[in-house]
């Protein structure tokens, strides 16, 4: 099952992931940081006169780290090109922010609170840094990841170096995150924070950890509590950079609310926080506040800083990146909006160290013409859902970013001509390995982009998406004499550049979007498994679960990459990720036909439905949803293939929860009527008389509500309509058979036009008809004479037939039957029941027994059941052929190493 000591791995955080309660206990102590500071405290009130000055010294510490913090602030002032005068009331609002940002040492401190931790119930166990990293990402991946989980890696069982939180749940907040400052951590990653800010992000540091920290990625985490600065929109202003710097200015010298600071002021504090983080090197701010000040900030008092990227940020003038033209290696400034695209090209052209530069942006938002109506249609019914009007229109899909006409906000704007500006001037950027110039209009194939390439022979990689010169020969044509077959490509014209296109921007939807619908235009000449191709397609549509088109495109895509053969030489572990992202668009996009039927597609596999573990309750209630849902014929069908499959591997009680909803019930009768009417026996009522089968077994909720909704008469319209079909018998039988199990339901069953039908069927030339039959027929007369209400049919005369049909049968070549447990047939072995009904119940475990004994002797014993038979072998007034069957069985858990006492020899 493990390809390698990774693989085993990741299956151990897996279990861990899903099993946290299971290995884990809540314990409460005192909180150290709480703790040290009264202790400090009470030292300082206790102390000597010679101790004093020490706590002096303390305080103008303090002032002067306020100090410094109210300087940087007022720097940014500075840096805006305001009067000194102003600069310097910037500089006390920043220190009354910093002062307020600072709680007051209370003379007598509160008693240190009991915290609750999560810990191992193995005191002793400890998850080296690589495990504790997988179980941390783990935990984040699937939304179990909260304070309280959090509270696992405090550092006692766990080592941190690297952090990778990406889009945690609103879970996490700044008091989990402190949890974290008991590790030395060097990288990390905390996107898409919810419920925290960028400044928690940093506050939760050690200290250690701020000396050391080498890369921070705070994507999409806001810097402040308030809602973001609105966005700046593709609309031109008369002066971009006088609107900004009145607006800034505003904010900063507003004053404080009561208590706390203003969301401006707060953000500020983040950048200059953020300068605290002197060794860093690679920082990631996109889709932020972060704005032009804070660049400024930045590459002033970061001296080591390599790696920037300030993609979708409100950065609108880059020319505090000359700060940084020694040291900075790799620049992105996808989706980004500058004032002057001429000073930009000059600016980025002094950074003569660049090895990675990224100006893509978005072309436009219209989806492909295949999915523009789906996706119109998706987002109007989840803004009907939801109570508001689509946003951006029909026309965007609902991605943020416009157009350049839709007139709305968007995360910045098209750098417009900036990567032309670059292009024609070759000399420039001669270290430069990387250039993406996706979605720039202006970027064409040809003579400027030949050459420019032809000049820089360290290049290794160039994005060209929405381009058209993605389909220059140069990049698709092997033998044309430019072509470099070191150079890779993101595109759209052949499969390695969408395939690279996959590979870089799974962040980026429209992109994901656009690059999958060509994918799934390939997808169908692949003849052989394509592991590197799924693993691709999975990020993106992870990552953008709300996005329609995506999803769209990768339900289509991953249907073809796992359909027939295919998924059979694909790994579990693969397809479970499949299954997972297939159930989370399912469950997304519950009304829409085509993706509903793409998700069907991959779900309706041998290779998933028995040989991969996934959450098949959630799987089993999602398919019934869409079965309620849409009225279609193939996706009928397929719907109740998957629930007549994976009924019978959820847990009874999980079945009595499908089995309890009145609609799934009654739309699955619906579906036998019609068969009915038609008087058809297609794949679709087997699958659906499996489904109600395997939703009864052991589940008398579900029986009830099978018989509530009139399904006993309807199924003796389907033994009329269908005599001699015995795979329709044996069906309809299995699940009678399942009712007659509860002993409260059997009067129920004790009809004179049943009793007819079943009568004849118990001598069924067909074994596994005449089995259920009997089956029925036993768990009737279990009750004894007294609850027997069928005068036309005496019990007498039924017992007298079935103890003749069941000697008479002769043992099946394969497994006939499957069950849960041995609990329906323990009852019938009580010494005071009729000795036909006996039989009936030791020859059924005799078979299951003998034909699957690795499943059902374990079983048997665990439950008790070879005490019984002990017991009733050992009763010389039993019935002979009971005792011999009972003989026979014992001696099979002997054999199979189940048992080690040897049954006594019938005289």
């Amino acid at each position: 099952m493990y390809d390698s000591p990774v693989s085993l791995q990741e299956a151990c955080v897996d279990f861990i992931c899903d099993n946290l309660e299971a290995v884990c206990e809540t314990t409460y102590e005192y909180d150290q940081n709480e703790a040290s500071s009264e202790l400090m405290e009470n030292e300082a009130e206790g102390s000597s006169g010679d101790d004093k000055p020490s706590s002096v010294g303390h305080q103008e510490k303090e002032e002067s780290e306020n100090l410094e913090s109210g300087t940087a602030i007022a720097r940014i002032g500075l840096g805006m090109g305001f009067p000194s005068e102003a600069a310097y009331g910037t500089l006390r609002v920043a220190r009354r922010a910093a002062a307020l940002s600072t709680p007051p040492t209370p003379h007598r401190p509160p008693p240190p609170t009991r915290t609750p931790r999560l810990v191992f119930r193995n005191r002793e166990a400890f998850l080296p840094s690589e495990i504790s990293e997988r179980l941390l990402s783990g935990l984040c991946e699937r939304g179990h990841l909260t304070d309280d989980t959090l509270s696992l890696f405090s550092g006692r069982q766990t080592r941190l170096r690297t952090v990778r939180m990406r889009n945690a749940p609103p879970g996490v907040t700044a008091r989990g995150l402190r949890f974290l400052r008991n590790h030395k951590i060097v990288h990390l990653e905390a996107t898409g924070l919810r419920s925290a800010t960028v400044s928690d992000v940093v506050s939760a540091l050690g200290e250690w950890s701020v000396q050391n920290l080498r890369s921070l990625g705070v994507s999409r985490t806001p810097f402040a509590d308030a809602p973001p600065a609105p966005r700046l929109t593709r609309g031109r202003t008369s002066n971009p950079r006088e609107g900004d710097r009145m607006s800034a200015i505003e904010q900063l010298l507003a004053s404080s609310p009561p208590g706390g600071t203003s969301p401006s002021t707060s953000r500020c504090c983040v950048v200059v926080s953020l300068s605290r983080l002197r060794h860093l090197r690679h920082l990631d701010v996109s889709g932020t506040e972060f704005n032009r000040h804070g660049l400024e900030v930045v590459c002033e008092d970061l001296p080591f800083l390599e790696s920037l990227d300030i993609s979708s940020t409100l950065v609108n003038d880059v020319s505090p990146l000359r700060h940084r033209k020694a040291t900075l290696r790799s620049l992105a400034m996808y989706n980004l909006r500058v004032c002057n695209p001429g000073g930009a090209a000059s600016i980025i052209s002094e950074l003569s160290q660049l090895r990675h530069l990224d100006l893509s942006d978005e072309q436009d938002n219209h989806p492909f013409e295949v999915f523009a109506a789906a996706a119109a249609a998706a987002a109007a019914a989840a803004a009907a859902a939801n109570g508001r009007q689509p946003v951006g229109g029909a026309g965007n899909n609902g991605v943020e970013g416009g157009g350049e006409n839709n007139g709305g906000a968007s995360v910045g704007g098209p750098i417009r001509r900036l990567a032309g500006k670059i292009l024609s001037n070759p000399q420039v950027l001669p270290l430069l390995e990387s250039l993406d110039v996706s979605g720039r209009e202006e970027v064409e194939g040809g003579p400027v982009l030949r050459a420019w390439i032809e000049a820089h022979p360290h290049l290794r990689f160039i994005g060209l998406v929405q381009t058209e010169a993605c389909y220059d020969e140069i990049f698709t044509d092997p033998s044309a004499p430019a072509f470099r077959p070191n150079l890779a490509v993101s595109g759209t014209a052949c499969e390695s550049q969408i395939l690279e296109a996959l590979r870089r921007y799974s962040s980026r939807p429209l992109y994901v979007q656009k690059c999958l619908y060509n994918l799934f235009r390939l997808t169908p000449t692949f003849t052989d498994a394509r592991v590197d191709v799924i693993q691709l397609v999975l990020p993106g549509m992870s990552e953008h679960r709300e996005q329609f088109g995506v999803q769209m495109a990768a339900t289509a895509c991953l249907y073809n990459l796992t359909k027939g053969d295919l998924g059979q030489r694909v790994h579990p572990s693969i397809l479970r990720q499949v299954v997972h992202l297939t159930l989370n668009a399912m469950e997304t996009y519950p009304n829409h036909f085509q993706l509903q039927k793409n998700t069907l597609l991959t779900l309706c596999s041998d290779r998933i439905l028995q040989d991969v573990a996934f959450d098949k309750f959630r799987c089993s209630r999602l398919v019934m949803e869409c079965l309620c849902t849409v009225d279609d014929p193939s996706m009928n069908r397929m719907s109740v293939a998957i629930c007549s499959i994976l009924a019978s591997k959820i847990s009874t009680h999980e079945t009595s929860l499908l089995g309890a909803e009145a609609k799934y019930m009654q739309k699955l009768l619906e579906i036998v009527k019609s068969k009915v009417d038609a008087k058809c026996v297609d794949m679709t009522m087997k699958f659906t008389l499996s489904a109600l089968w395997n939703l009864t077994d052991e589940s008398p909720t579900t029986c009830q509500v099978f018989l509530s909704a009139g399904g006993m008469s309807l199924f003796l319209e389907v033994l009329e309509a269908f005599q001699g079909e015995s795979a329709v018998e044996t069906k309809v039988l299995g699940l009678v058979n399942n009712i007659a199990e509860v002993a409260d339901l059997r009067s129920k069953l004790m009809v004179n036009q049943f009793m007819e039908i079943l009568r004849q069927l118990l001598h069924s030339k067909h074994i596994d008809v005449s089995y259920f039959a009997a089956g029925i027929i036993a768990h009737l007369a279990s009750g004894g004479e007294e609850q027997w209400t069928l005068t036309d049919f005496p019990r007498h005369e039924l017992l007298n037939e079935l103890g003749d049909v069941v000697r008479h049968w002769e043992t099946p070549e394969g497994e006939m039957v499957a069950y849960r447990s041995f609990h329906p047939f323990l009852p019938l072995l009580s010494r005071n029941v009729a000795s036909q009904v006996q039989l009936w119940a030791v020859w059924a475990i005799q078979h299951v027994c003998t034909k699957n004994a690795k499943r059902y002797c374990p079983m048997l014993v665990e439950e008790g059941g070879d005490q019984i038979l002990r017991d009733l072998h050992e009763d010389e007034n039993a019935d002979a052929s009971v005792r011999s069957i009972c003989q026979f069985i014992l001696q099979v858990l002997v054999d199979e190493g189940f048992s080690s006492k040897r049954p006594q020899q019938n005289p």
